[in-house]
């Protein structure tokens, strides 16, 4: 299956690509994906946002396809669905 990243404001500082495209297998989760964007963006991405000993963004970093928020890594993903990754930002 393909699934297409695609990071969204202030995450782009990190990840200029436009677009990423990640092959997996049929039946893929978010624990999938997450060791993938590891193994091909672990050593660029800052400890800031991205734990490079569990593969997993932190905090303020969020995947969203369709308008809703992807938290659970056992969701399973679908061929051809868009993932946003965006950093939340807080302050004021």
């Amino acid at each position: 299956m393909n699934v297409k990243v695609e990071p969204i404001g202030i995450i782009r500082e990190y990840i200029p690509d436009v677009q990423l495209e990640f092959n997996l297998g049929d039946y893929a989760t978010l624990a999938d994906l997450y060791h993938e964007i590891g193994e091909r963006l672990g050593d660029e991405l800052p400890e800031a946002i991205w734990n490079q000993k569990k593969r997993r963004f932190r905090g303020p970093v969020l995947l969203s396809s369709n308008e809703q928020l992807i938290k659970d890594e056992t969701t399973r993903l679908y061929d051809g669905q868009k993932i946003q990754l965006r950093r939340f930002l807080v302050g004021g």
